[in-house]
């Protein structure tokens, strides 16, 4: 069987190595950037398709080069032109040139924070600075380029409490609104994630977002439960402004729309692709995202400890439901009479 060929698990055990490295020096300094680096290295290893020598030794220089750039902002500027640059996905061209205009606005919006004396700064020096990041982030959102996704999202968090609230906020849901509704569930979530930062939740969004852009499965929007518990929480106990009723509507809105969207849609044809198991890193990091959240410790302190104890019971739950329907077939079968 092809799916137990030990080639085509090469690629995806060396993208969950580095993946799981970066998430183990995430619990160190330089949590976020760490963070970051490790999901970054999930979408590197979903996103290219190590079909020649070629791809595979272009696969190899991204997982070494994009997530370290996570945690060296000098090198993230120049790093998310050139992949846009390179990026030959098979997507239409006019989402190629939009991720491509928004690499071109990150770095132009680090590069005013250079020129403004504060260095090569994952935060803008100003609103001019943060407005060209967010504007960035959310081109790239809109264009669906899995491998710039991260970065993206890593320099729009930082910029957006630069930016006068609730204009930011507002900006972004409504960037999250406009993607659920054109069918883009990852992408939506991030957006949503963008609005809510600095907030806790907002980085668990993100995450989940960006990881589901790569696992074509309704259920990898279970991710995005923890972030949008979080955010519940965080909303809940906060006071009464025009970001948080922005955010409350937002969150209410792609919700909606993304279950709607989940409930209509029609079983599609399970392809060869999407069993790939280059998937398997993103797959592992959503998991754990959905399974054990409060353990994200470098998305800051949320208020998930009741989730994740219903999420540790429903998962039992599920495992033993599991358990039982195949014992319960093995007896079946053991005990129907041969003809």
């Amino acid at each position: 069987m092809r799916f137990l060929d030990w080639r085509r698990w090469l690629w995806p055990v060396a993208g969950l190595a580095v993946s799981l490295a970066w998430a183990a020096g995430a619990t160190q300094g330089h949590a976020r950037g760490r963070a970051a680096a490790a999901a970054a290295a999930a979408l590197v290893t979903a996103s290219v398709v190590p079909a020649t020598l070629e791809s595979l030794l272009a696969g190899v220089a991204l997982l070494g080069v994009l997530p370290l750039a996570m945690v060296r902002p000098p090198l993230l500027a120049a790093v998310v032109v050139v992949v846009a640059v390179a990026d030959r996905a098979d997507r239409p061209t006019a989402q190629r040139l939009v991720s491509g205009a928004g690499a071109v606005l990150l770095a132009a919006g680090m590069a005013v924070t250079a020129i403004d004396g504060q260095g090569w700064s994952l935060v803008p020096s100003g609103r001019p600075a943060a407005a060209l990041v967010l504007a960035g982030a959310l081109a790239v959102l809109a264009g669906r380029s899995p491998l710039l996704l991260v970065p993206a999202l890593l320099a729009g968090a930082a910029a957006v409490p630069v930016l006068p609230h609730p204009e930011a906020t507002i900006a972004a849901v409504l960037a999250a609104v406009a993607l659920a509704a054109f069918d883009r569930p990852g992408p939506a979530v991030a957006a949503l994630g963008l609005a809510a930062a600095p907030l806790p939740a907002a980085f668990l969004l993100m995450a989940a977002g960006a990881l589901c852009t790569v696992v074509p499965l309704p259920l990898a929007l279970l991710g995005a439960l923890p972030g949008a518990a979080a955010l519940v929480g965080t909303l809940a106990v906060g006071r009464l402004s025009a970001s948080a009723v922005a955010l409350s509507a937002g969150l209410a809105v792609v919700t909606g729309i993304l279950a709607w969207r989940v409930g209509e849609a029609r079983p599609a044809p399970w392809t060869e692709d999407d069993a790939h198991p280059r998937r398997l890193p993103a797959a592992v990091l959503l998991f754990w995202l959905a399974v054990a959240p409060d353990t994200w410790r470098w998305a800051g302190r949320a208020p998930l400890t009741p989730y994740q104890r219903g999420a540790a019971l429903a998962l039992a739950a599920g495992v033993l439901s599991v358990l039982a329907a195949a014992a319960f077939e093995v007896v079946r079968r053991h005990r129907a009479p041969v003809a």
